[in-house]
């Protein structure tokens, strides 16, 4: 077996412990987590390699759902098929609310929450990354996120004249021009 990763859960505190996960050659599964306590004694592993076979199995999805096998070409196909996912549901949702309005069904509220996804959540994915870089990992990142998430979906739906799409994309596109010299700086 070949270690993969080491990790220290609750760091100085009295239920420190410490995960060792290993690959098994030949094997689908990701790995065997072998758990050590704080004193550094063996305390058993977790079963992914021989315990339950639904456990088993759900083990060996994981290479595949994140493409670990096949080495950069396989990754680049995973990231291209990914991102034209993205395209076909942005834009077959928008394209059904065209559909919509042109039949005469005006819904502005619905036009504008889907406006405050399509382009708040990757604002809002860009603004706790800017979080993190100003403030570090002390940032209470998915608690930053999943507030701007509400926040920008509770103006779209309280406000949704004028659509909020325009003003997203460019506070969106001025956020992507900052986060490389936010990085670079901090």
């Amino acid at each position: 077996m070949r270690p993969t990763y080491v990790i220290l859960h609750d760091p100085g505190t009295r239920g420190q412990h410490i995960q060792l996960i290993a690959e098994h050659p030949r094997r689908l599964i990701y790995g065997e987590t072998y758990e050590f306590g704080a004193d550094g004694r063996y305390h058993g592993r977790v079963g992914m390699s021989d315990g339950h076979w639904g456990q088993q199995l759900a083990a060996s999805t994981y290479n595949l759902h994140f493409g670990n096998f096949g080495g950069l070409p396989v990754k680049i196909i995973y990231f291209l098929l990914g991102l034209a996912l993205t395209i076909v549901v942005a834009t077959g949702t928008s394209i059904w609310l065209g559909k919509r309005e042109r039949r005469g069904v005006h819904d502005l509220r619905l036009r504008s929450l889907w406006d405050g996804v399509l382009w708040g959540v990757p604002l809002a994915l860009t603004l706790t990354f800017l979080a993190r870089v100003i403030v570090g990992n002390a940032a209470p990142l998915a608690a930053i996120f999943w507030f701007l998430c509400a926040l920008i979906l509770l103006v779209a739906a309280t406000r949704p004249q004028p659509r909020p799409k325009r003003l997203l994309q460019r506070v969106f596109g001025a956020c992507l021009l900052v986060c490389p010299i936010a990085a670079l700086l901090g």
